[in-house]
């Protein structure tokens, strides 16, 4: 239920175009995305989670899927565009 509640709050801002201006609004700006709780369940831990974890191959579709709109740097290049040294890229 909740995934479907996502999926159409998703799909209504997609629609209504909110989220191709929140992208053209940040443009200009580097966003640094970090991921916790990444474990491959199939392998036993030597400690227990306290929350869910996201299986590797779920962060693999996700990433594949901002990679589409988004353009991925390293650290060091995003040093390099905030200090003015490298231009910003532009997100696709």
């Amino acid at each position: 239920m909740q995934h479907s509640i996502r999926k159409i709050a998703f799909g209504l801002l997609r629609w209504t175009g909110i989220i191709r201006l929140f992208q053209f609004l940040h443009r200009n700006q580097i966003v640094i995305l970090t991921v916790h709780g990444v474990m491959d369940n199939c392998h036993p831990a030597l400690w227990e989670p306290l929350r869910p974890q996201l299986p590797p191959h779920k962060l693999d579709e996700y990433l594949r899927a901002l990679s589409r709109r988004y353009h991925f740097v390293s650290l060091s290049e995003a040093v390099e565009m905030l200090d003015g040294r490298k231009p910003i890229h532009r997100t696709a």
